[in-house]
């Protein structure tokens, strides 16, 4: 008879283990699709890039940013900067971009675009002495 008791209370025990287990598993996976999903689905925030799709645009902002001095000159220059959101499959992309420069002249107060009717990607910018 104590032969059946002890191994009832061994697979009781075991029974306990396995439910624990299983438990610990399937909490771990929720947890890890949760995971997976809120990455999938979150906004990107990228720069430098222009997307092209025009029938994927959700929006566009165009806005002058600050104007800066250029060093030896009276000569003021602002970046002309995109914003544009659109959709994917899960989430969205918001991608902001310098399209041109603007530059302002105080003495004559004149101004000129750096490339006129430029509609392409500035990367970079060098300042040459």
């Amino acid at each position: 008879m104590s032969g059946k008791r002890f191994f009832a209370w061994v697979w009781r025990i075991n029974a306990l283990i396995v439910f624990a287990l299983g438990l610990i598993c399937t909490v771990v996976a929720i947890f890890a699709a949760a995971s997976i999903y809120n990455d999938s689905a979150r906004t990107r925030h990228v720069t430098g890039v222009v997307n092209v799709a025009e029938e994927q645009l959700e929006t566009s902002a165009a806005s002058l940013g600050s104007f800066s001095e250029i060093g030896g000159t009276e000569v003021l220059r602002a970046p002309l900067s995109v914003q544009q959101e659109y959709a994917r499959s899960f989430g969205s992309n918001d991608v902001s971009s310098t399209r041109n420069y603007l530059y302002f002249d105080p003495a004559s107060r004149e101004s000129y675009w750096l490339i006129p009717g430029y509609r392409g990607l500035i990367v970079n910018e060098n300042d040459f002495p």
